[in-house]
């Protein structure tokens, strides 16, 4: 039963004198004189009114919380689970086998960030052909990516198996360490080549209101995997480097195959079928330029962003062992906070490209404040225990050297200061990406990162001799740039422009077929009525998404001349 009253039905709802709402005010602001100056009373009131709307806890911030939290989980318990195995085999395999595992790890790390662009695209596509009532799109885009991930990343994979030993002699850590290295790499490259496929397709159970299966069967995975590792070291003596590999693969095969089996058999793929298996969507040409369009600037932000962290950690070896040391375990703590900002930025990225997908601009503007405010609070929530830790951290990490106690205290406060503002920079980063923009964010964190964080971590390590406090300090600046630029690109983002060029590019990609058409407006029981991204809550907030399925299907039947005009438009714009 729908209540017909509304605000607008209030005694005092045409009163001139009444701050204007949310959805009503469409005025530019300005910063020091004109009508609308942010320093004027009626402006503030304006923003105080919007800052509750925003902050309400209703149906849209159900469904970020609700989609955010499986997200922070699975990935902050995979940043723990590595820290933790990285502990038990520096404790029992020996450092040579430490450093061989740090070097393979490294490279091929580096493949994964540049590759795992394309399978990273498909929380931005899928959601855009999911909101138009296109499954069998979004299907094509899972198959895309995940033959481009093996065409293009077996041979990187190959490179690493027979090349990997030069490098390592080439680092001057002698044969042993380079065998030991080549033996991993030859088992871990097969463990990654399944994680490439698996991650694909278990990116449409978190988009399709399965994330709580997929967290916990990620959660269960890796205790599984650590507590096999710890059990096989403590129980076998002279474990060897490829043994940890072929257990850690073995471990990863038997998990896809439940995971992914369960789901099959519960009929949560069903609607995907057509799509993923009974077509060739490399045929799809504009689908396949959608993804590698996507995909490329998400590889080389990932990959440069993966660079400029070890870049950093020459500036700190310059400084001395010490402050290589600290900077090291700064990295795990700071790999944490990035855990949980991935996780805020996925949900983001879902739920808006959900409704810029559907043609539903206004509540992709909505949901997209209440993310920001969503990631800054809970930035300032994990900052805050952070400093409350405060020296009993620097104890547990170095609880014999006061020097690097010392070291890792003065960090605390700047540290702290950064999360909050990487959190906010890293969330706006991913719903341009959600506005198909990804090569402005890109764009954007690059200048950042590399002309200002690195030039000034440099200036103040190599001409002012400053200690970890300088380069810690460039990280904070250079996410404060990148967090206010991106910020002033989301104020002055034309929504219905975006989401109708996102519309159009669905309606060249693909076609719609039995469970993506009109049957669908008659059949509440669907997987896309109960995707994640659109959930029933979409409905309360706002009641102009129960005509976007009406949109979407006179897009359909749109002629093929004007669908391509749209899309050469499109991409010009975009």
């Amino acid at each position: 039963i729908e209540d017909d009253i509304s605000p607008n039905d209030a005694a005092d709802a045409d009163d001139p004198g009444r701050c204007p709402s949310f959805e009503d005010k469409d005025e530019e602001m300005h910063i020091f004189c004109g009508r609308n100056a942010l320093w004027k009373p009626h402006v503030i009131m304006w923003g105080i009114d919007n800052l509750i709307d925003i902050a309400e806890y209703d149906g849209e911030m159900r469904r970020i919380c609700r989609l955010a939290g499986p997200y922070i989980i699975d990935e902050v318990m995979e940043s723990l689970f590595e820290s933790v195995a990285l502990a038990l085999m520096s404790n029992f395999i020996g450092t040579d086998t430490v450093a061989a595992y740090a070097l393979a790890e490294l490279f091929m790390g580096m493949t994964d960030e540049l590759i795992g662009g394309i399978s990273d695209s498909q929380s931005t596509l899928c959601p855009h052909a999911l909101g138009a009532g296109n499954n069998y799109l979004c299907a094509q885009y899972t198959q895309i990516a995940i033959v481009a991930q093996t065409l293009l990343g077996s041979p990187f994979l190959v490179f690493w198996c027979f090349m990997i030993d030069d490098v390592v002699l080439w680092f001057g850590l002698g044969e042993h360490v380079a065998t030991i290295a080549q033996q991993y790499t030859i088992i871990d490259s097969f463990s990654y080549f399944i994680s490439g496929i698996t991650e694909s397709l278990i990116g449409l159970l978190e988009i399709t209101d399965h994330e709580q299966y997929v967290a916990f069967m990620d959660v269960v995975e890796g205790a599984v995997n650590v507590s096999t590792l710890a059990f096989f070291l403590i129980l076998r003596d002279d474990v060897q480097l490829w043994q940890v590999g072929l257990l850690d693969f073995v471990l990863g095969i038997i998990f896809a195959t439940i995971t992914l089996g369960y789901a099959f058999k519960m009929g949560w793929f069903k609607q995907f079928i057509p799509g993923l298996f009974k077509n060739i969507a490399l045929r799809n040409k504009a689908a396949v330029k959608n993804v590698l369009r996507t995909a490329l600037p998400l590889a080389v932000g990932s990959f440069l962003a993966y660079s400029e962290w070890e870049v950093l950690t020459i500036f700190a070896a310059h400084l001395g062992p010490a402050e290589v040391t600290t900077w090291a375990v700064l990295g795990t703590i700071w790999e944490t906070f990035e855990a949980t900002t991935e996780g805020l930025g996925e949900a983001a990225a879902v739920r808006v490209s959900y409704h810029l997908g559907k043609g539903n601009h206004h509540m992709a503007k909505v949901s997209t404040y209440k993310c920001l405010l969503a990631s800054t609070i809970f930035a300032l929530f994990t900052t805050s225990i952070f400093f409350m830790l405060g020296e009993n951290l620097a104890i547990w990490f170095f609880a014999e050297d006061a020097t690097l106690q010392n070291l890792l205290v003065e960090l605390i406060p700047l540290v702290g200061l950064g999360n909050v503002t990487m959190t906010f920079g890293m969330e706006a980063w991913h719903i341009i990406g959600a506005q198909g923009r990804y090569r402005l964010a890109t764009l954007v964190a690059l200048v950042c990162s590399w002309f200002i964080t690195v030039p000034l971590a440099a200036f103040l390590v190599y001409s002012l001799t400053i200690n970890l406090q300088g380069v810690v300090s460039a990280v904070v600046i250079g996410y404060s740039f990148t967090g206010t630029i991106m910020a002033c690109v989301l104020l002055r983002s034309d929504w219905e422009r975006l989401s109708k060029i996102i519309m159009d590019i669905n309606a060249v990609t693909g076609e719609m077929y039995s469970d993506d058409s009109d049957e669908e407006d008659d059949d509440e029981d669907s997987m896309s009525s109960k995707s994640s991204v659109s959930s029933s809550d979409d409905d309360i907030d706002d009641s102009s998404s129960k005509v976007s399925l009406d949109s979407e299907s006179a897009m359909s039947k749109m002629s093929n001349s004007i669908a391509s005009r749209s899309l050469v438009s499109a991409v010009r714009v975009s």
